[in-house]
């Protein structure tokens, strides 16, 4: 008895998600106010991700971040130089916005005059 095609079709929904559902397209980005100055959050893949921030006497960034999302929130991380430790920026959502955030060792990615802290960024 030939196996029946709705086999196949489940088959694939299970072995090949990406090709069954429509992903988001890439990039997807957030810009708004954050931590002195203005920030952008740019959503470059599934899990990766860069985040800029560019104030008066200041700025800083980093690209190809680690992005995960723990329910409403996304959380970025980043490995700082000495490979021991990383900068974490925890961002809390509500719809298309990201209406807060912290960070924790990140200065010496953005200096002292600017942070990924206290973030309200629109996605564009």
């Amino acid at each position: 008895m030939p196996t029946p095609k709705i086999f196949y079709v489940a088959l694939l929904s299970i072995a090949l998600p990406g090709l069954c559902f429509a992903s988001p397209a890439f990039p997807i980005i957030y810009r708004g106010p954050m931590g002195n100055g203005q920030g952008e959050l740019t959503i470059t893949a599934p899990n990766e991700a860069s985040l800029s921030v560019v104030g008066h006497m200041c700025g800083g960034g980093v690209d190809h971040a680690r992005l995960v999302q723990q329910g409403e929130q996304l959380v970025l991380t980043y490995p700082n130089g000495d490979k021991q430790t990383e900068c974490k920026v925890v961002f809390m959502t509500k719809g298309k916005r990201i209406v807060t955030s912290t960070e924790e060792k990140c200065m010496e990615w953005h200096g002292g005059a600017c942070g990924f802290d206290l973030a309200s960024l629109t996605r564009q």
